[in-house]
């Protein structure tokens, strides 16, 4: 925590840069207040989902303070369905989960090709 202490109120904030948090939940408590933004890759997955995260709905609730903070939560979903999503019927089934409401969620597969999704 004192590094993070050193790079927020020494290194970036001085220089108007924004710090944020990429896959660490279990630092939220500590440092929720200390970064601007989270990123989070896989916490929820849609109702039926067989490929589902080992991480769970869990880890997306553990980002709830940002969202309480008014700060953004930056969050991808990979799923090979992703090009054949064809209707709004379809892409509520990764949006509208109850686990990600307030988040920026994006939709990509794992090749990171340019299909892409995102959640209105």
């Amino acid at each position: 925590m004192d590094y993070l202490g050193f790079l927020v109120n020494k290194t970036a904030h001085p220089l108007n840069l924004a710090v944020g948090l990429k896959n660490g939940v279990k630092l939220v408590p500590d440092v929720s207040w200390w970064t601007e933004f989270a990123v989070n890759e896989e916490c929820a997955s849609p109702p039926g989902d067989t490929d589902s995260s080992p991480r769970g709905p869990n880890e997306c609730n553990t980002l709830v303070p940002y969202v309480n903070k008014q700060k953004p939560v930056l969050h991808v979903e990979y799923d090979e369905a992703v090009p054949h999503i064809t209707n709004a019927t379809e892409l509520a089934l990764f949006c509208d989960l109850k686990t990600t409401a307030g988040f920026s969620t994006v939709l990509k597969r794992k090749a990171l090709d340019d299909n892409t999704e995102y959640c209105p």
